[in-house]
């Protein structure tokens, strides 16, 4: 090119104009942040309804544990039980009130998940693995900015984008929730 042509050569050091957006348009900037973090949205908004099952089964299992009493059990199942019937008051209510704050992506429901994860992971193997993988996504910086008010603005200026969850999804959650009931029912009736 010559010098004081209006034409100047491309700059290989530019960044690509992004496809998915047109720059300059309303809400373009809402949308894609939205896109990059909606997986982190889903697995938060699942953990919520997760966390709901979890408070409502524990209700069930200490209903359970009553209806049944103590006769006849041996003195472990019976402290069993009764450490169960003591915990209830404590971990039914954490576990609903942390699946309203997950729902509703506020700062409080993550810090209740957070204290609830770091106690789940004494369960080992399974209990450490799954909520090491729920304190990752607490921690992980998309994650946490799921809970800010700058994101919940965004998710009210970008109604249309939605997460689409797969078929296999929906059928290994039911897998999962009927061993579930299938290990409540055996629990309570043994």
């Amino acid at each position: 090119a010559r010098v004081g042509s209006s034409a100047m050569p491309e700059n290989p050091y530019v960044t690509p104009a992004s496809d998915v957006l047109p720059s300059g348009e309303p809400g373009a900037d809402d949308e894609l942040l939205r896109k990059t973090h909606l997986r982190f949205e889903a697995n938060v908004h699942a953990l919520g309804l997760l966390y709901y099952l979890i408070g409502v089964l524990w209700v069930l299992i200490a209903a359970g544990i009553l209806s049944q009493g103590f006769d006849g059990l041996t003195e472990e199942q019976y402290f069993e039980r009764i450490g169960l019937l003591f915990l209830t008051p404590v971990f039914a209510p954490a576990f609903l009130i942390a699946a309203r704050g997950l729902r509703l992506r506020r700062p409080w429901g993550r810090i209740i998940t957070i204290v609830l994860a770091t106690v789940g992971l004494l369960g080992f193997p399974f209990g450490t693995i799954i909520n090491g993988f729920i304190l990752y996504l607490m921690f992980s910086k998309k994650g946490a900015h799921v809970f800010t008010p700058e994101y919940r603005r965004v998710i009210a200026n970008t109604p249309h984008v939605r997460h689409k969850t797969s078929i296999f999804v929906w059928v290994a959650a039911g897998a999962l929730f009927a061993a579930i009931l299938v290990a409540i029912v055996a629990a309570v009736s043994s």
